[in-house]
């Protein structure tokens, strides 16, 4: 399969939306289906513990990024939100500078004041007046209450298909409509559940989030949601070391990986950032190391080439190269990833 780079990344955007200048300093951008930019190389805080994720934050402003990846699950956003506002008062940055997304935990998947209650939490604890993305964070609903992770009588997770993800999708367009999010999308859908999301959607969404490296090419899913002119963010770009086995090797290890960031004198990190990059793709890479929070933002000096492009491309693994399985929520109807359950053995599904 050739691999051909045809997206355009833009430096310095002056589109103005909602009255609003957004610009972005010197991380280039995409746009987006409603033509707004969003730039490409953003910071993600999944796993970043409290405590850390402040400076993290912080130190990436300092750096350079100007899109910063968050969600209620998380457990951190008080403390993105802390280094934002530091950001905004120190003059680095005005909140028209910083491009942030965060995600609907399947907990507030119900009717409008439900999902806007989720969205307001992390508004809260952000303290920011709107978001610039919001996604479902995944399309399989839990049964509401107090705990992120309910369980049922039987010790698994507690699932609710009450309220499908195309009602949810019709709250969300809601909370764009009244201005709480400037654009919503989805993380974690299949192609057959963003076609049901577009059969009913009167606002198309911008964004698909899912898990997106060398061994997980995602190459079906990125040219389905190019057709449709949604946009793929990758998540775990280096291959999420955090959900593996230790010693076992992954994306960063490739010897094929090695090979081409010693031709270009860059990390491994860096190949798999820039190799995002050149599909088109936003990536989200996570870091709360100072060193690597600064070199993950230094790929924007080099291209990979054609042959290289196919060489990473290459490396895929099919459905053995996905490291987020979300098995909690397998028993949903709506789980997303059903080539990974073995119909063969029950067992497995309830995983």
């Amino acid at each position: 399969m050739m691999y051909s780079t045809c997206w355009r990344l833009v430096s310095v955007n002056t589109t103005r939306s909602t009255s609003r200048l957004y610009h972005y300093g010197n991380n280039p951008t995409i746009k987006l289906n409603t033509g707004c930019p969003i730039p490409v190389l953003g910071l993600g805080t999944w796993k970043s513990k409290p405590g850390e994720v402040l400076e993290a934050v912080k130190y990436a402003i300092c750096v350079g990024y100007r899109h910063i990846d968050c969600a209620l699950l998380y457990g951190n956003e008080k403390e993105v939100g802390q280094a934002i506002q530091a950001k905004i008062c120190d003059g680095t940055i005005t909140r028209e500078n910083i491009f942030v997304t965060s995600k609907l935990w399947n907990t507030f998947h119900g009717n409008f004041c439900k999902v806007k209650e989720g969205l307001e939490k992390t508004l809260t604890d952000l303290c920011l007046p709107y978001l610039d993305l919001y996604l479902i964070h995944w399309p399989t609903g839990f049964v509401q209450g107090d705990e992120l992770w309910p369980k049922s009588p039987n010790g698994e997770i507690a699932v609710s298909t009450e309220h499908h993800f195309t009602c949810v999708w019709q709250e969300m367009e809601r909370l764009q409509k009244i201005g709480l999010t400037r654009m919503i999308g989805v993380s974690n859908f299949n192609q057959a559940q963003i076609n049901k999301i577009m059969s009913i959607a009167n606002i198309c969404p911008v964004m698909n989030q899912v898990e997106c490296h060398p061994y997980l090419n995602q190459v079906q899913l990125s040219s389905f949601c190019k057709e449709k002119t949604i946009n793929i963010t990758a998540y775990s770009p280096l291959g999420a070391r955090d959900f593996v086995s230790a010693g076992t090797p992954g994306p960063l290890d490739d010897y094929m990986i090695s090979c081409i960031a010693k031709k270009h004198c860059k990390t491994a990190g860096q190949i798999l950032i820039r190799y995002q990059i050149q599909r088109g793709h936003v990536v989200i890479p996570k870091s709360v190391s100072p060193e690597r929070i600064a070199q993950n933002f230094e790929v924007f000096d080099f291209s990979l080439s054609d042959q290289e492009m196919n060489m990473i491309l290459a490396l895929e693994r099919g459905k053995k190269g996905r490291i987020i399985k979300f098995l909690e929520a397998a028993a949903h109807p709506e789980y997303p990833f059903t080539e990974q359950l073995e119909k063969s053995d029950p067992a497995k599904k309830k995983a």
